[in-house]
């Protein structure tokens, strides 16, 4: 409750820093979802907060930040309970039609599909994200979660055949 009073103060000033406080809100919800552990009703509420203020912004936005950050904690969600994939997954297609060259946007959707069991749907996602990059340091970057939608997704033939495309991409070895 401590943290949601502090935002709270924040965002009911009402100032152009009313985005980036709200943006903070989905920032600290994801940090505290990644550090693991058990949730509980005061992060249940965190998210529902979160959720909350980044609906209010997403209504007057047009940033591809704001359906970013809603399709994430929305995923968060769908992960903790099931509820809310339509919500996420709708998030995601503004963010890919506001940004569709944006990295970020394809892997929210793998992520949301591999929660909820769309595997193909998931790897598709995936690859769409590594082909978007023309920049060595970036397939860099996207080896791990590329690769990492394969494995969860029991793909293994696709996983060998990315190490494959990888080394020929980048002459690297894949950092595994």
């Amino acid at each position: 409750d401590h943290v949601i009073k502090e935002f709270e103060s924040t965002i009911a000033l009402d100032t152009f820093g009313t985005t980036e406080a709200r943006e903070r809100v989905a920032d600290t919800v994801v940090q505290v979802a990644l550090a693991g552990g058990q949730t509980n009703a005061e992060f249940d509420k965190l998210l529902t907060y979160g959720i909350h203020e980044l609906e209010k912004e997403f209504a007057e936005s047009f940033s591809p930040r704001i359906p970013l950050f809603l399709g994430k904690l929305y995923t968060i969600r769908v992960n903790l309970t099931g509820q809310d994939a339509g919500k996420a997954e709708a998030a995601y297609q503004v963010l890919q039609e506001r940004a569709p060259t944006y990295v970020q946007t394809y892997l929210g959707f793998a992520e949301l599909y591999l929660i909820v069991g769309e595997n193909k749907k998931a790897v598709a996602a995936a690859e769409k994200a590594y082909r978007l990059p023309t920049k060595r340091e970036t397939l860099g970057a996207l080896f791990f979660p590329v690769f990492s939608v394969h494995l969860l997704s029991g793909s293994f033939d696709k996983a060998l055949e990315f190490i494959h495309t990888y080394k020929k991409q980048t002459d690297l070895d894949p950092p595994i």
